[in-house]
Order: structure tokens, then C-alpha cells, then sequence
């Protein structure tokens, strides 16, 4: 399929492919960069502060794409990838959020469907936490208002 592709179109498809994947299960796309590096981070929704994965240009490859270390042990342990299959490296320095790069040579790949249910899958449980966290921040800043807006009726003025 990538025959007669040059490498800038095999690496726009791969690219488009991952993120449409994740579209396609209702995730969010926001591109971000870091430095002048470009990259899109892929969540729940805009609002969420955690990412699912990340997509990144490769060099040498059509993309690589960046996720936690829980999903990159559940994919070891279906074998899904393997010590030669794929190029893994460390990135957990980065602080995003993510521990590993995989690199994916193109669209063809047949791990990226893997990653994108794996990742939506394991990083749901987080994500519902995010929202009880915001709602009880939200109960917890309603009632504040309602306190000092009774606190206020009390109060004389001094005028």
C-alpha cells in the first residue's frame, strides 16, 4: 500500500491514520508542541488535563506514537509487540505524562489499533476520576458562594 509513496506522504498518512483511529473512538485531538516540536495530544476531551497518548513525527518512520507504561505492558503481554517488532525508548523524562515512545514504520502497522483500544481502555478509569474530582471541586465552590453570599446579607455597611 506504501509502494510508490514518497517518505514526507507515507509519514502524513501514518500520522492521519493514528489520529483518525482515535477520532473515531470519540477522543479529542489538541495540537501542542514542545519547543518547536509539534505533536498532538490525544484526550478524553478538551477539558481534561491527563493524555492518553501522544503522536509524534519519527525520523525513519511514519510516526511514533507515546504512551503510559500500562499500556505498553498490557501490549507485551499479548504479544502484540515484541523486543525486535518495534523500537521502544524511554521517555518518561519528558514529564507529559507518558513513559514510552513506540515508533510505527506506517499506517499498515498492525500494533496501532492495539494502542488506541489499550490506551482508551486502560486510561478510562483516570478520566472518570477527572470528572468526580471537577464536580466535587464544583459542589465544594457553589456552596462557598452560597456561604459568602449569606455571610454578605449580614453584614452592615459601613456607608
Amino acid at each position: 500500500m506504501t509502494e510508490g509513496m514518497s517518505k514526507n506522504e507515507i509519514k502524513k498518512q501514518t500520522k492521519e491514520f493514528i489520529l483518525n483511529g482515535f477520532r473515531n473512538e470519540g477522543m479529542t485531538i489538541i495540537e501542542r508542541s514542545a519547543g518547536a516540536v509539534g505533536y498532538q495530544a490525544i484526550r478524553f476531551s478538551e477539558d481534561s488535563m491527563s493524555n492518553v497518548a501522544c503522536v509524534y513525527g519519527g525520523r525513519g518512520v511514519g510516526a511514533s506514537i507515546w504512551v503510559r507504561d500500562n499500556v505498553l505492558q498490557a501490549l507485551k503481554t499479548t504479544a502484540s509487540i515484541t523486543k525486535d517488532s518495534h523500537n521502544v525508548e524511554d521517555v518518561s523524562f519528558f514529564k507529559r505524562g507518558l513513559d514510552w515512545k513506540i515508533d510505527i514504520v506506517d499506517m499498515n502497522d498492525s500494533i496501532i489499533s492495539d494502542i488506541i483500544n489499550l490506551s482508551i481502555e486502560l486510561h478510562r478509569g483516570i478520566y472518570e476520576q477527572e470528572l468526580k474530582s471537577a464536580q466535587a471541586k464544583a459542589e465544594k465552590a457553589k456552596k462557598a458562594a452560597e456561604r459568602k453570599a449569606k455571610m454578605d446579607s449580614k453584614r452592615k455597611s459601613a456607608w
